[in-house]
């Protein structure tokens, strides 16, 4: 289903879900505020929003520099990715959704204890050579081509380029 037009009804008292949890999805969007309108629309009032995601650092922080450019154009193109919000573009994004009924979204960075997941992928698929070749010559192509992608998103992360947000909105139940 497309996550920008779900085919689901709104989310009313009888209708929709207790809770909406998506997990590394925002960068694949190519309309961030429809996507987090989509996610708003189809939650019960009283449910819980719970959204995971890789951010960019955000432009009032400062301009990138010509290597942090090339770096962000590397991982978009590499994952296909059309762009990375920032954890305050994609909260403002949330919290001024007509879904929201005006409750702001909670946010949090977890760069810091994911930063070792990037290489992580890489020790273990080392490590357990066997659980990769496993899965056919197209996964270990797959793999050898996603490591110097994998370092670059460690690099980017590890220097503050990009950050690794959580959102968290819980809504009011109506009246």
């Amino acid at each position: 289903m497309d996550a920008l037009a779900l085919e689901l009804p709104d989310g009313g008292p009888d209708t929709g879900f207790d809770a909406v949890w998506s997990v590394e999805a925002s960068p694949h969007m190519p309309d961030k505020q429809r996507y987090a309108d989509e996610m708003l629309r189809v939650l019960k009032p009283g449910g819980c929003l719970a959204v995971a995601d890789w951010n960019r650092r955000d432009p009032s922080d400062g301009p990138m520099s010509s290597l942090e450019r090339w770096v962000m154009r590397q991982l978009l193109d590499q994952w296909a990715h059309p762009e990375f919000a920032s954890i305050a573009s994609l909260k403002r994004n949330l919290e001024t959704s007509p879904w929201n009924r005006g409750l702001p979204i909670a946010t949090a960075d977890w760069t810091v204890p994911t930063l070792p997941s990037w290489v992580d992928s890489i020790v273990e698929g080392a490590r357990r050579p066997g659980a990769v070749l496993g899965l056919g010559p197209r996964a270990v192509i797959q793999g050898l081509r996603e490591t110097p992608t994998l370092l670059l998103m460690h690099w980017a992360f590890r220097s503050g380029l990009m950050q690794f947000g959580v959102f968290r909105g819980p809504l009011p139940p109506e009246p």
